[in-house]
């Protein structure tokens, strides 16, 4: 039986993987919340407390230049 991404929960540790990834690409929260049309303290909310909805990894992967299904494996742990 395959299970909807939007059911499963996050890594205890997607915050800190969206944030490995911004600096990566050489972006600050500033600048990755206006690419995404959200304000920094939300940008910083998902970091800090690895609150993301699943249905926001597309846009934060199109913001940090990385796949689209590497991000999401890795947000889920399945990667």
């Amino acid at each position: 039986m395959r299970y909807s991404t939007s059911m499963q929960a996050l890594t205890p540790h997607a915050g800190e993987i969206i944030q490995a990834h911004r600096r990566n690409s050489g972006l600050t929260q500033a600048q990755a919340a206006e690419q995404m049309g959200i304000s920094q303290p939300r940008w910083s909310y998902m970091e800090s407390r690895a609150s993301i909805s699943t249905a926001l990894i597309p846009a934060v992967a199109g913001v940090l230049g990385v796949p689209v299904r590497a991000l999401a494996l890795e947000l889920l742990g399945l990667q």
